[in-house]
């Protein structure tokens, strides 16, 4: 294994780290690190899955034909007063290999169902959108524990999540899982 002080890099480096994983795995290694420097402070993540993987959980029937059904979750969004004291920051990454254009939605759940779908719009081939989901939710949205279930019929994206906390001035990271990731790993089925 690589230590990262043996990488080359200057202190001031800024950017990714993306590895290729051989065989086949529910993983691909690509690490990204946000801050807030007036906060102090950083979060560390990675993205996944590597579309080879992604292609395989596709195909699953319970799927419903659906491309992307990914979920963050943990997700706020608060107000005290007027203000946001509590955000997203929504990352959606289109990785499909024939440049298809998503139309995906953001299906955001509290403990009691669905509360809200909301188009996000075009994600072109090969591009990365963000979206902030307080300025998303036009207040219909208040302080919850949220999940957020991205979908698209037919094209391959990513999500991640910025989790901000404007009282504590601190962030944090949430890479998303697509909800059939595991599903041709792990049985879920009952033993006698």
């Amino acid at each position: 294994m690589l230590d990262c002080a043996e990488l080359p890099l200057p202190k001031t480096f800024s950017g990714g780290l993306s590895l290729a994983v051989a065989p086949t795995t529910n993983h691909t290694l690509m690490k990204v690190e946000t801050s807030v420097k007036e906060w102090g402070a950083h979060a560390f993540t990675h993205f996944r899955p590597g579309l080879q993987s992604a292609r395989g959980y596709q195909a699953s029937p319970p799927r419903g034909g659906l491309a992307t059904d990914y979920i963050a979750s943990g997700a706020r969004l608060e107000r005290s007063g007027n203000k946001i004291v509590r955000d997203e920051v929504i990352g959606v990454m289109n990785i499909d290999d024939k440049a298809t254009i998503g139309h995906p939605v953001l299906e955001v759940f509290t403990s009691s169902g669905l509360l809200a779908r909301i188009d996000l719009g075009e994600v072109p081939g090969f591009a990365c959108r963000h979206y902030l989901l307080s300025e998303l939710s036009s207040g219909k949205i208040g302080a919850h524990d949220l999940s957020l279930r991205l979908v698209d019929e037919h094209a391959t994206l990513l999500m991640s999540v910025v989790h901000l906390d404007y009282v504590r001035r601190d962030l944090a990271l949430d890479h998303g899982s697509d909800r059939f990731s595991t599903f041709n790993d792990y049985s879920c089925k009952a033993s006698a």
